[in-house]
């Protein structure tokens, strides 16, 4: 129903929309309610249908074309997302906030939610936290998940265009292999339960990465260390130990020094009353 002048009309309706796409996304179907009343375009539980995902939209659209919109999805493919990410992370998730900014120039702010997703062939359990996305950046302001026992708590900003990576994790009772094998960190045959912090920086391809904190029930090669306070920097492919300090019984073991991933060691390592498996665990190069 239209009325009013042309130069300043009022409308109320119903769209629907098939076989087509926004900024990149496909939309196999859309359908819902309209009123535009002093060139304020109302919108009411308006659905759109993509990729076995549905999501659900209704407010506002001012003359301006400023969008206020609350924005429900549920089973939302992650995976499908334009994140540029190096590695995928992969699932099903739902997501609720708001969709404000222009058509031309989104910003979504909400809340995302997930039983589990997957990344490097990890899954990522319990996932649940704040997402900011506007023009090339992606915001992470507070987020979690568990895994293998730990629990993580991430923050920072990510440039999807750049790559550009910056901010931290918390970690309590995170397995140490595993957060070596999701940030790339090529340390093998170390274990253990790490508590400490991580900061990020560089790009998602080819982080710098600082690890600080202590770790228990450690191994290295299977030999057992009760305890390792780790403060280690890896940046532009050199690995930096500015703190190993392991304990072993009435044992100390301590390591310092820098090694290049692509060059020469320059380690230095002491201790007193410590296993000898320690001493070759560690200058064994296999």
């Amino acid at each position: 129903t239209i009325t009013g002048p042309l130069d300043h009309f009022n409308a109320e309706g119903r769209i629907t929309l098939a076989d087509g796409s926004f900024r990149g996304y496909l939309v196999a179907r859309g359908e819902g309610t309209y009123r535009r009343q002093n060139g304020v375009t109302t919108i009411n539980d308006f659905v759109i249908n993509s990729l076995n995902t549905q999501v659900k939209l209704s407010g506002a659209i001012t003359a301006d074309k400023e969008l206020d919109l609350h924005v429900a999805a549920d089973n939302l493919d992650v995976g499908s997302l334009h994140l540029n990410l190096p590695e995928p992370i992969t699932g099903r998730a739902k997501f609720e906030g708001k969709l404000t900014g222009t058509p031309d120039s989104p910003v979504f702010n909400g809340t995302l939610t997930a039983d589990t997703l997957a990344f490097k062939g990890r899954e990522m359990k319990n996932v649940a936290g704040n997402i900011n996305i506007a023009g090339d950046g992606i915001e992470v302001p507070g987020f979690s998940f568990n895994e293998a026992g730990g629990t993580f708590r991430v923050n920072g900003t990510l440039n999807v265009v750049t790559g550009a990576v910056h901010g931290g994790i918390d970690v309590e009772k995170g397995d140490l292999a595993l957060l070596f094998h999701l940030m790339d960190v090529p340390v093998q045959k170390v274990s253990g339960r790490m508590d400490g912090h991580i900061m990020v920086g560089g790009t998602a391809g080819h982080p710098d990465i600082w690890i600080t904190g202590s770790v228990s029930e450690g191994k290295i090669k299977n030999v057992p260390l009760e305890k390792i306070d780790v403060d280690i920097a890896m940046e532009n492919g050199v690995v930096t130990i500015n703190q190993f300090s392991a304990r072993q019984g009435q044992g100390v073991l301590a390591v310092r020094g820098t090694a290049d991933l692509n060059g020469k060691l320059d380690i230095e390592a002491g201790g007193r009353d410590i296993d000898a498996g320690l001493v070759t665990a560690l200058t064994d190069s296999d």
